[in-house]
């Protein structure tokens, strides 16, 4: 077992007998979770939902984080970022480093998780959805793993996190255009919303 791995169990369990008292979580669509290689997109309201998004993939899965590199730079929260197997990106430019990151752990045979929305978003309010995930999976030919992750969260609430069926962003495996690529992005958020909007009807 990886150091990484070591690490990231140990700071799971610490976390989840840390929140569970204080966030009632529901997980549906575990048998989604593909074996392998796989790149994991939600949305993204709250410093909670890599957490949250943890729990629901459970602790036999040791996704990749990608985070915003001002995180990793605090002082003690860089440190654990970094312990646990996350990497950082810079926002606002092409980061070729971050890029490589994704592409060699999904090379791998590992999950890679992309918030693609690129912040987090308060509300209901639609973002337009970066291009990096759905073009580092199809690079990769690696599927494309939709996750909801309910906002608002407050103190012993009730949350359903949803995970829906992967797919591929390019099963013709074409060359795409930088418009297909924003197109098949913005279809990733819309199947990220429908998984929101199934659980609350």
């Amino acid at each position: 077992m990886k150091k990484d791995y070591r690490r990231y169990r140990i700071l799971f369990v610490f976390l989840r007998i840390v929140l569970f008292p204080f966030y009632r979580l529901k997980f549906i669509g575990r048998e989604n979770i593909p074996e392998g290689a796989a790149m994991i997109c939600a949305n993204h309201t709250s410093f909670l939902d890599p957490i949250f998004l943890a729990f629901a993939l459970g602790i036999r899965h040791h996704p990749r984080f990608m985070g915003k590199a001002s995180l990793f730079r605090v002082p003690l929260l860089g440190k654990i970022y970094k312990a646990v197997g996350s990497f950082a990106v810079e926002r606002g430019k092409t980061d070729i480093a971050a890029v490589k990151a994704a592409i060699g752990f999904l090379k791998s045979g590992e999950k890679v998780v992309i918030f693609p929305e690129g912040t987090r978003v308060r509300g209901d309010v639609a973002v337009a959805a970066k291009q990096g995930a759905v073009r580092i999976a199809d690079q990769v030919n690696v599927p494309v793993v939709p996750v909801y992750i309910p906002g608002g969260k407050r103190l012993f609430g009730r949350y359903t996190v949803v995970i829906g069926r992967p797919y591929y962003v390019n099963p013709e495996k074409v060359k795409l255009t930088g418009e297909e690529y924003l197109k098949r992005a913005e279809e990733l958020m819309d199947k990220i919303r429908t998984l929101g909007n199934d659980v609350m009807r």
